[in-house]
């Protein structure tokens, strides 16, 4: 196991309270194994301490922010994964972003009823979309908005609410509508 130290960085350069922003760490080959947390500092520092040899996906706990980057030492991580299999050499810098995204839109229901909504990263492996899925609900008339959404491009999909258990991992690669939503910006759909 190996202890990971880190630092978040803000594009926005006013005051910044560090204290309400959490790191976690999930495991994606290992189920059943621990995720690693650490709360961040006054001064935007974490420690994540005993951190299992694994592939992990980092995820940032705070209200309309989200993850813009994130390097460990000298790499990119482009995909927000590592592997401490081999051991670990950073620290992370994590750059993160507060200019969220929303979408909104109308849904065809014939029924009357309201759907679903849900949403899962574009370029997220199959096996791996329902791990990253936003949700939110359309009104009897079709019309939903979703808030606080970090900006890049979804696969959108429209559900009965019936369908409990909707894995968006399970449907083909090309199914959904695709959309991109932006900075500060609200896409319609």
């Amino acid at each position: 196991a190996v202890d990971i130290s880190g630092t978040l960085e803000f594009d926005d350069t006013g005051k910044v309270d560090f204290k309400q922003f959490g790191i976690q760490l999930l495991p994606l080959e290992r189920m059943g194994w621990p995720s690693a947390n650490a709360q961040v500092d006054a001064d935007g520092h974490f420690e994540l301490k005993n951190v299992g040899p694994s592939l992990w996906r980092v995820e940032l706990y705070a209200a309309a922010a989200y993850i813009k980057s994130i390097r460990a030492g000298d790499r990119d991580l482009e995909s927000r994964e590592f592997d401490t299999t081999q051991g670990f050499s950073g620290p992370l810098t994590i750059r993160v972003g507060t200019k969220m995204g929303a979408l909104q839109g109308t849904v065809r229901a014939e029924s009357g009823t309201p759907k679903m909504i849900m949403l899962a990263p574009a370029d997220a492996a199959p096996n791996r979309r329902s791990m990253y899925q936003q949700r939110g609900r359309s009104d009897a008339t079709g019309r939903f908005s979703i808030p606080n959404l970090r900006p890049g491009k979804y696969r959108v999909f429209a559900v009965e609410e019936s369908s409990f258990g909707f894995d968006p991992g399970q449907m083909p690669q090309d199914s959904g509508v695709e959309v991109n939503i932006e900075e500060g910006q609200t896409a319609t759909i």
